[in-house]
């Protein structure tokens, strides 16, 4: 898992237990540009860091790791795995419906 796919991992997560990136900065005492850089994929996080993020999250990104890869893999864009570009265009609803 590329440190960019942890970054979509960490944002995933933090929506989920709907807060914003502030909000995170606040809980885990991870300096809020961090967050978002990393988030983003321009920015690499320390262990230390990252372990504040999870004890804030409540979660421990290794034992979610493997469903979340499966979920990354399934999720495809063509280049062997990982995320669709979040800048990229959603497919045409037709392109949606010949894919079922």
């Amino acid at each position: 898992m590329s440190a960019n796919d942890t970054g979509v991992l960490v944002a995933m997560v933090r929506g989920y237990r709907g807060l914003t990136q502030v909000q995170l900065s606040k809980m885990s005492g991870v300096p809020y540009s961090y967050i978002s850089r990393f988030e983003n994929g321009a920015q690499s996080l320390t262990d230390l860091h990252m372990a504040a993020l999870e004890k804030a999250l409540r979660v421990n990104f290794n034992a979610i790791r493997p469903a979340f890869e499966q979920f990354a893999a399934a999720m495809g864009n063509g280049n062997g795995g990982g995320l669709q570009d979040a800048d990229a265009p959603a497919p045409a609803p037709e392109a949606a419906e010949a894919a079922r």
